[in-house]
């Protein structure tokens, strides 16, 4: 088996604010994918994306609680640019 693609779903307050910052730092968003509850920021065309929505809409896709970091460690990531 071979992957080729990887999304990432992360849970954000603000869809907006989001945007803001990851257009700032250079990256651009793949509007189809991206609407007032979540946007789709592409790290590597045709490779990777992170997927960030609204936390109530990320909510949706599980039955389980959202991590809200205030008193749990939802994961770490790391991104390296070559």
């Amino acid at each position: 088996m071979e992957i080729n693609q990887i999304y990432v779903n992360l849970p954000v307050e603000d869809v907006q604010e989001t945007r803001a910052f990851w257009t700032t730092l250079g990256f651009s968003i793949n509007e189809h994918y991206s609407d007032e509850k979540a946007i789709c920021v592409v790290m590597k065309e045709n490779h990777i994306y992170i997927m960030f929505l609204k936390k109530d809409f990320f909510s949706t896709f599980t039955d389980r609680p959202v991590a809200g970091g205030e008193t749990t460690d939802a994961s770490c990531y790391r991104c390296q640019q070559s």
